[in-house]
């Protein structure tokens, strides 16, 4: 749903920025991160901080995406063209967009991290 959301404005005024989309995405991506202990998403999460930009610099030209060519997002118009619509939504959220999982997954799993070292009390009533 949130996807859509994200997706939806996009498609009604070209060339804003909605991140809702790549939100989705990174949720989706997180989640088998949440099984790791403590230690393990520190070390998965500080290790793709660095491989995660270099990752995405690298695919970039596999992809036929010029590395100054980005910053686009996708919309639901574009899942209007069928299943290359569909590569193009997907490309774009992956690796090409303005929010790039690949590029941003990294600092999520690095705030997952964060939170479970921070022992933070319950609030007082």
């Amino acid at each position: 749903m949130l996807a859509a959301l994200g997706l939806s404005p996009a498609a009604l005024w070209p060339g804003i920025l909605v991140i809702l989309a790549f939100f989705a995405l990174y949720f989706l991506a997180a989640e088998p991160f949440t099984r790791l202990s403590t230690k393990a998403l520190t070390v998965v999460g500080a290790l793709s901080v660095a491989a995660g930009p270099l990752l995405s610099y690298v695919l970039g030209p596999l992809f036929g995406v010029a590395v100054s060519g980005r910053s686009a997002v996708p919309g639901l118009t574009d899942l209007a063209r069928g299943w290359a619509g569909l590569g193009d939504v997907l490309r774009g959220l992956l690796l090409t967009g303005a929010y790039p999982v690949v590029t941003h997954l990294p600092y999520v799993l690095v705030g997952m991290a964060l939170g479970r070292l921070c022992d933070v009390p319950p609030p007082i009533p």
